[in-house]
């Protein structure tokens, strides 16, 4: 499920570029960034050393990873504020479009095949004792997609986060009135630091609880097909 991964953190950062570049801004495309290859957006420990790591370490049930980060000089930008609101916003919104998609493909699939989806068996989706003999070939399908949509809910939940580096910190900085900006810059460092420290404690789970709210409204919306 590596290349789920990969492939969701390059569009993710993909959607950052392009964004960028039709605001005025040139530096991705000049450094090769608006290219769906992996080598142009690959990073040695995001992408290969710690996805690797977190995967044999967890048992392929957490995987972590980031892409090279997209270059943007904000002075270039048509509109520096709201074209770099824009660009810091884009990220997030192209996981959400692919979690959504994915979510769709499982939707689908529940329909086309005519069965019901176990939603959380211990192998994925489904398993050889939910599926007819003829359809058990869809598992591994089925399987990707509920990774994808996970992979993408997570990106969301994690770059909409109120401080640097994720995407929330730069939109929080955007939108606050220049007076009072310098004591969000402040405040979001304080946050950050907790965040680090609840984390390494064990007491950071509270980060990621819209996660379990959208898995949830996604569950059930599997649950309510016909």
């Amino acid at each position: 499920m590596l290349w789920v991964l990969l492939f969701s953190l390059i569009l993710h950062d993909l959607g950052h570029a392009l964004a960028a570049d039709r605001a005025g801004d040139p530096t991705a495309r000049s450094q090769g960034r608006l290219r769906l290859s992996p080598l142009a957006h690959f990073d040695r420990l995001g992408s290969f050393w710690l996805p690797l790591l977190s995967t044999a370490l967890s048992s392929a049930q957490l995987v972590v990873g980031w892409a090279r980060p997209i270059p943007v000089r904000y002075e270039s930008l048509r509109d520096s504020r709201r074209d770099a609101l824009r660009v810091a916003a884009c990220g997030p919104l192209v996981s959400l479009g692919l979690a959504y998609l994915c979510l769709l493909g499982l939707a689908t699939l529940t329909l086309v095949l005519g069965i019901r989806l176990e939603l959380n068996p211990p192998g994925g989706v489904w398993t050889s004792s939910v599926l007819a003999p003829g359809l058990v070939g869809w598992e591994a399908v089925a399987s990707t997609l509920r990774f994808g949509l996970a992979v993408n809910l997570v990106l969301l939940v994690v770059n909409c986060l109120p401080f640097l580096p994720f995407d929330g910190g730069w939109i929080l900085r955007l939108i606050t009135p220049r007076p009072t900006r310098s004591v969000i810059e402040r405040l979001q460092a304080i946050l950050l630091l907790l965040a680090v420290v609840l984390t390494l404690l064990g007491r950071g789970g509270f980060l990621l609880t819209p996660l379990g709210g959208l898995w949830s409204l996604s569950l059930r919306t599997l649950e309510a097909l016909p």
